[in-house]
């Protein structure tokens, strides 16, 4: 039994010849597939060939959300702390 399915494509594994400041690959442009794509060596990253860098076209990292929120998240987490041991100490106060 195959380990996928046949209508999945094969992923492409690119072969790469590392010539010291420069390399030779075997990857298209992810964006018209005609040209080689462009190497970034220091991120590892496949880029749009110079053609479609020319119109625009980039390579974006994906902003988490949920990273930008943690120092809020937790701006609210000590001041709730902060006012739980503040009605504790009110309390224990008031039993005397």
């Amino acid at each position: 039994m195959p380990d996928k399915p046949a209508s999945i494509m094969p992923v492409h594994e690119p072969v790469i010849e590392d010539h010291g400041m420069w390399a030779d690959h075997d990857m298209a442009c992810p964006v018209c597939h005609r040209k080689h794509a462009v190497l970034n060596m220091n991120q590892g990253v496949f880029g749009p060939c110079e053609r479609c860098e020319s119109y625009g076209w980039e390579i974006r990292q994906k902003v988490d959300r949920l990273r930008h929120a943690e120092p809020l998240i937790a701006v609210v987490a000590i001041a709730a702390i902060l006012a739980l041991v503040n009605f504790m100490i009110v309390a224990f106060r008031s039993g005397d």
